[in-house]
């Protein structure tokens, strides 16, 4: 595996799309190892409260093993697990796009964005990420898509939470169970050593 792409979004109306390993890249070899190094950095010692992904056990352990991360300092706040600690019924509940209830596209037609529904390019053409044009507009809509949606997901969450009186939630999503994902990405880039006599 590699990283074809890393993509950013501090805001909604903002994102950042840097191509690492993929053919288009513009970097130099040379360039490239400097942005992988700042990565680390960045990944290992910030000042963020937390980090929001969707499927963060995936990226995490992605970024545990290509940018040889030694430490992840943020906390994690995963959508899929805000999801699920908002109802932890809706898995069961029929998708509106096709996917599984609590995957991104699904999210966001729940949330009033059909942009994946009829995109020129989507999740359908992942597999071949590493051949797509990151010069066309569609590609670089669909990557940013993947970085501003969660932004906005978790804001209309956390008004749900607040809402319904969930005091406790963002506790919950970060402490619980963002503790769990971090621990289960340890585990599944670095396995866990075992007292064998107990076996």
């Amino acid at each position: 595996n590699r990283i074809y792409t890393i993509q950013f979004a501090i805001t909604q109306d903002e994102a950042f799309l840097v191509p690492l390993y993929h053919k288009d890249t513009p970097f130099t070899p040379k360039e490239l190892e400097y942005i992988i190094g700042d990565l680390k950095d960045f990944f290992e010692d910030n000042d963020n409260d937390f980090h929001i992904y969707v499927n963060a056990k995936f990226d995490l352990t992605v970024l545990k093993d290509q940018l040889k991360l030694q430490h992840y300092c943020a906390e994690v706040v995963d959508i899929l697990a805000e999801m699920f600690a908002l109802d932890e019924n809706g898995k069961f509940i029929e998708t509106v796009s096709g996917e599984y209830e609590f995957s991104l596209g699904n999210l966001a037609v729940q949330y009033g964005f059909e942009g994946y529904l009829n995109a020129e390019f989507g999740k359908a053409n992942r597999k071949n990420f590493g051949d797509a044009d990151l010069s066309s507009p569609a590609v670089i809509q669909y990557c940013c898509y993947d970085v501003v949606l969660p932004l906005a997901i978790h804001e209309q969450n956390v008004k749900i939470a607040e809402t319904i009186g969930y005091k406790k939630w963002l506790q919950v999503v970060r402490w619980e169970i963002g503790d769990t994902i971090h621990a289960f990405t340890e585990l599944e880039h670095e396995g866990a050593l075992v007292d064998v006599p107990y076996l």
